[in-house]
């Protein structure tokens, strides 16, 4: 089996996905192949759909196709869970497509197709040419060619009846197996045969009253002797039969030949007899021979008479239907004379209603003008009106606009006020620190004073120390008799001892490095201070009562601003921007409205001035009773002019049709006049041809010309009747 192509909707995590052929030939080009992804891919989904396709069910045991079925689906309610498989089997293409129970359907439905032609779409009839193709059933195709995860070990461990059927179909070794059970059944066979003569033998031998074969063969041997014998008597026996044989023979044929003489005679003597109705039948045939020759010519009599009687009564039925089409034209030929001679009445009527329409037109133009005019006498006021309106608008926007700019001013004003304020709230807040960095260098420089006295102590204490450890090492150096290298003496009665120290130097060390320290960071403390006043007092030059009194009067004039009702409307000044830009959009459409309002007033007025000119122009025929009176007659005049039109159409259209059907019926005619004479011609000739057969005397009369050639289809049966009787 080659697999050709691959289609999967709705199964495990498969939506829709194909396998087109190309992917197929380049597997089967390679050989061999790994399919490979994560866990959940669906790898096994694609040999699971395979062979659902195939048999129906699913690769592994207890799950059925269902359980196959992707739970994406309720996201793709237009997809229906289906496997389509194409594959080519021994030069046969197959396509499969299954789909299993899913929503309303509640039953499995499958369709196989074999070299593009609908094979069948019963589960039994596929089943059992899926079956017949593969040789297997699909517990053992899965086995063999799908073997599924976790089932390795299924087959290995299997019984050796059922591992033996599996490799026999596997490796197509069931020849083989079919071979030795027959081999084993054939010498059975054998066995039992060879079993059977032994008992056989032992019974005639019992009945020949034998004890051995030798015995039998003794007799045998005896027997064939004396058959020799007799076979010498029955040869020269079988050669005097044989005489005897050949002489009854000569007797027998020489009665078959008198037989034969004597029924030939008889047949001699019965042909004797039929030798006057041969001789009337031979007269009878020559006769149908020559009736033969001219059977065309009596065919084509019997199958013109009818035609020219047909043709005859068509022919005077077309001629009657002519002379009363011929008088019905002339009937319509004189109407219409009569009618084409009012023509020239109808002329002076047509003329009068074109004159009439004329005048009648040029009212109802009037009148229009007039219902126009008035209209539009209505429509300049309309739009006058609504142009002072706009204009009345444009003047109310001009004013809002004017104390919205106001509005802005106090806006900018009060910003601009916010603004200084908020400066000199920074620089009191910056002198405020000043002042308290100005306390801070006050403290910090007193504790630095205080640090450097008391540095000034430990460093005296470290040197007193450090002169009382030099008399120790220098004293432990001494020696009774040994001058003093300070003082000389010789006597050493009161030597320096550590009891003489008071503090340890390493404790006065330690305290006068942390000493250090401390003043180091004060020190830095300080000058970082100094450093920041000195930046604070360069940005404010201002008096800090100047400041302070400004700020005040700040305050007061900002809540005289926040008091202004007018601001209260507007948050911001963007509010105020966006409700001017409002107006001023408002006021720019106004100035559009307005502009289309002025130039659709100027187009009335022209158009009113159009009006009046064409009214001046127009002729004034009488009032609107003359309108009404002249429209009534207009109809009347235009109804008799229809009638005379529509009679004198439908004259021309009868007469025209009526001379159609006389042409075409003479047409008719003629062509059938024409056909008379041909087929009356050719009537003639068959009718010259059969008289000839009269007057040469071969036959009597008509009578007995039509009653021989009814018996022409029987000339080829006497004739054989005289061959043979011959």
């Amino acid at each position: 089996m080659r697999p050709l192509y691959l289609s999967i909707k709705g199964f495990g995590p498969f939506i829709k996905v194909e396998i087109p052929e190309e992917t197929f030939k380049i597997i089967h080009q390679e050989k061999f192949f790994l399919v490979t992804g994560e866990i959940g891919a669906g790898k096994t989904t694609l040999f699971d759909a395979i062979f659902f396709a195939l048999f129906g069910e699913a690769t592994f045991p207890n799950r059925s196709p269902t359980d196959l079925i992707s739970h994406f689906l309720p996201k793709y309610p237009q997809i229906e869970p289906e496997v389509e498989f194409k594959f080519l089997f021994k030069g046969h293409l197959y396509k499969i497509i299954r789909k299993p129970p899913f929503g309303n359907r509640k039953t499995y439905s499958m369709n196989l197709w074999i070299n593009d032609k609908f094979y069948s779409n019963k589960k039994e009839e596929i089943s059992e040419k899926l079956k017949e193709l593969f040789g297997l059933e699909g517990k053992y195709f899965k086995k063999i060619f799908i073997l599924p995860q976790g089932e390795y070990r299924e087959l290995l461990l299997s019984k050796s009846e059922e591992r033996k059927i599996l490799f026999e179909k596997l490796f197509d070794l069931e020849f083989l197996s079919k071979l030795e059970t027959f081999f084993k059944e054939r010498s059975k066979e054998l066995k039992q045969t060879l079993t059977n003569l032994d008992e056989k033998l032992k019974t005639l031998l019992q009945i020949a009253d034998l004890s051995s074969l030798e015995e039998l063969n003794s007799i045998l041997k005896t027997l064939t002797q004396e058959r020799e014998i007799l076979l010498q008597k029955q040869e020269s026996l079988s050669a005097k039969i044989k005489s005897v044989e050949a002489s009854l023979q000569s007797v027998e044929k020489a009665i078959e030949l008198l037989k034969d003489y004597l029924q030939k005679e008889e047949e001699r003597a019965l042909l004797e007899k039929k030798l006057p109705e041969i001789e009337t039948l031979k007269a009878t045939t020559e006769k149908l021979k020559i009736l033969r020759h001219f059977s065309y010519h009596y065919e084509n009599l019997k199958k013109l008479w009818p035609e020219l009687k047909e043709k005859s009564k068509q022919k005077k039925g077309l001629t009657k239907k002519l002379e009363e089409l011929k008088l019905k034209i002339n009937h319509l030929r004189k109407k219409y004379e009569d009618l084409k001679a009012k023509e020239n009445e109808y002329k002076e009527l047509s003329e009068n209603i074109l004159r009439k329409r004329e005048i009648l037109k040029s009212l109802r133009n009037r009148k229009n003008l007039l219902a126009e005019l008035e209209e539009l006498k209505i429509r300049h006021k309309r739009l006058e009106l609504a142009l002072q309106q706009l204009e009345k608008k444009e003047r109310e926007i001009l004013a809002e606009r004017e104390r919205l700019t106001a509005l802005k001013e106090l806006f900018r004003e009060r910003e601009d006020l916010i603004k200084r304020k908020l400066e000199l709230e920074e620089k009191w807040k910056k002198i405020k620190s000043y002042e308290e960095k100005k306390r801070e260098q006050q403290v910090l420089k007193e504790e630095i004073e205080r640090l450097e006295e008391e540095k000034k102590a430990l460093e005296k204490e470290y040197e007193k120390g450090e002169r009382e450890r030099w008399a120790f090492l220098l004293a432990e150096t001494l020696k009774t008799g040994e001058p003093c290298p300070v003082c000389g003496s010789r006597v050493h009665q009161k030597k320096a001892s550590p009891s003489l120290f008071t503090l340890s130097l390493e404790t006065i060390k330690e305290s006068l490095n942390n000493l250090e320290k401390v003043l180091e960071e004060k020190k830095k403390a300080y000058f970082s201070l100094s450093g920041e006043i000195t930046l604070l007092k360069a940005e404010f030059s201002q008096n800090p009562n100047q400041i302070l009194e400004e700020l005040k009067s700040l305050a007061v004039k900002l809540e005289t601003i926040n008091q202004e009702e007018k601001l209260n409307q507007f948050p911001s000044v963007s509010s105020l921007e966006a409700e001017e830009r409002r107006l001023r959009e408002d006021q720019d459409k106004l100035i559009k409205d307005k502009q289309t309002l002025e130039a659709q007033i100027r187009e009335v007025i022209e158009k009113k001035a159009r009006l009046e000119g064409e009214l001046t122009t127009l002729n004034t025929y009488s009032i609107e009773a003359n309108l009404e009176t002249l429209e009534k007659e207009l109809l009347e005049m235009e109804a008799q002019l229809a009638q005379y039109e529509n009679e004198k159409e439908t004259l021309e259209r009868e007469l025209n049709l009526l001379e159609k059907d006389y042409s075409r019926l003479e047409g008719i005619c003629n062509n059938l006049q024409e056909d008379l004479r041909f087929t009356t011609k050719d009537y003639r000739e068959s009718l010259s041809h059969l008289s000839s057969l009269i007057k040469k005397g071969d036959f009597r009369d008509f009578r007995e010309l039509k009653d021989y050639y009814s018996k022409l289809g029987q000339l080829e049966t006497w004739e054989r009747e005289i061959i043979e009787f011959e």
